[in-house]
């Protein structure tokens, strides 16, 4: 049976998961390898396409970068805000001179975030780092995807293509029997010529074959965005079996505890509460302390200033922020129930489809394939025993052609549905 999977490691919890995430970001720090190795190694089998997309696609690399600069924001959010230097001086105009002359007093003004603002501010940026991981995450999640989709296109235009190749070389048996019997006298000039434009539309249909292998492959390459990579000459044989569990209930339930898109939902409340935090606590007001020194002249003085000013509250309470983070958090939630609810459809239909695929592919192959042989011998006795035309032989040849033309539509669409049904349960090859 043919199945094709993206993990080669399977995520257990989402914890590990987490790890996948951080792992991505560690990989885009690896050196690249040279080009010419990379030329040279072109991928053949699922595994060693998701591997070299995993480790070396530049479109990753920069969806990586996200966990960097959420780093760098938390970084950001545990700083305390900076010192402010101002110089004030005055010159006396008129009247009596009771501080001088002239003055100049430089200030450094110092906020002093006492009252928890800086270790919110914090906690909300690491909610928004701990977001962006499982963005990174359901990204690569998603991008796997048509990844895989595009593999097995290219995998199953290249079957094809192999199907017709046969198809011509059982032609090219109906040849030599249409000349045997043409030297015996036994042969019509019609059955030459109805031979040879099947051949023509063979060719033909190879050449279509081809062309869509060809693309398949272009966009395949064009996905994982290797550097130096120009091919992906991935086969039918170097698709991968189903790793998941045979049992539906299993799957729900690893896909529950690894959707991205669900997990993303959840720290998602967590964030905008965390925000929500943030403004509450920044109602309280941030002191300012103002230290200087005072010089006058005429007559000279040096007077030491100090000064403390508070925001006072009074207008400005922060609702509206307190409002839009705690409207975010609910909306959130509600998301959070509409993916579990998703999660469960999309699962249960996908083992469904994967089912029905799975027993058609069986019953053709058990009930429509088996003939085809015998039919085959059959037909070719007949018609050099002169009691089958050129039709009724290439009649047989072509419930046989059709017959395994059929196999393989039916073979791509099972593995259609694995693929569904491993991207809806997250077994993706996200581990590197």
């Amino acid at each position: 049976m043919i199945r094709r999977a993206w993990l080669s490691k399977r995520l257990s919890t989402l914890g590990c998961a987490l790890a996948c995430a951080w792992s991505l970001h560690a990989t885009a720090e690896e050196p690249e390898p040279p080009q010419s190795v990379l030329q040279n190694s072109a991928p053949t089998s699922e595994d060693r396409v998701f591997d070299r997309w995993l480790r070396h696609g530049r479109e990753l690399a920069s969806i990586r970068a996200k966990i960097g600069e959420a780093q760098f924001d938390v970084i950001t959010a545990a700083v305390w805000p900076n010192p402010t230097l101002s110089v004030s001086g005055a010159y006396l105009l008129s009247g009596a001179n009771t501080n001088g002359e002239s003055s100049v007093g430089p200030q450094l003004t110092f906020p002093v975030p006492i009252f928890g603002q800086v270790g919110m501010r914090k906690d909300e940026a690491t909610a928004n780092l701990r977001v962006t991981e499982v963005e990174v995450l359901e990204e690569v999640w998603e991008r796997a995807a048509e990844v895989e989709s595009t593999m097995l296109d290219r995998a199953f235009a290249d079957a094809e293509a192999d199907e017709v190749e046969k198809n011509l070389g059982e032609l090219e048996r109906i040849e030599r029997i249409v000349a045997t019997r043409a030297s015996a006298g036994a042969n019509s000039v019609y059955d030459t010529l109805r031979v040879r434009t099947t051949v023509s539309t063979f060719r033909a249909q190879l050449a279509t074959a081809i062309t869509e292998r060809e693309r398949a492959e272009a966009k395949l390459v064009s996905l994982i965005a290797v550097p130096g990579l120009k091919t992906a000459p991935v086969k039918r044989d170097g698709l991968l079996d189903f790793r998941g569990p045979e049992d539906e209930s299993a799957l729900l339930g690893l896909a529950r505890a690894r959707r991205p898109d669900l997990e993303l939902a959840r720290r998602g409340v967590v964030a905008a509460e965390a925000s929500s935090a943030r403004y509450r606590r920044e109602v309280a007001p941030i002191p300012s302390i103002s230290v200087g020194p005072y010089f006058s002249h005429a007559p000279s003085s040096v007077s030491l200033q100090l000064s403390v000013s508070v925001p006072l509250p009074a207008f400005d309470r922060n609702r509206g922020q307190i409002g839009h983070a705690l409207a975010a958090a609910e909306g959130q939630r509600a998301l959070t129930e509409a993916i579990d609810q998703r999660i469960e459809v999309e699962v249960h239909g996908a083992w469904q489809a994967r089912q029905r695929a799975r027993e058609a592919l069986t019953a053709f192959r058990d009930n429509g394939l088996k003939a085809t042989g015998e039919l085959l011998a059959r037909a070719e006795v007949s018609y050099q025993a002169g009691t089958f035309a050129i039709l009724d032989l290439l009649d047989a040849y072509r419930a046989v052609w059709e017959a395994r033309a059929q196999d393989l539509e039916l073979e791509k669409a099972f593995a259609e549905a694995e693929a569904e049904l491993e991207h809806a349960a997250v077994l993706l090859p996200i581990s590197r």
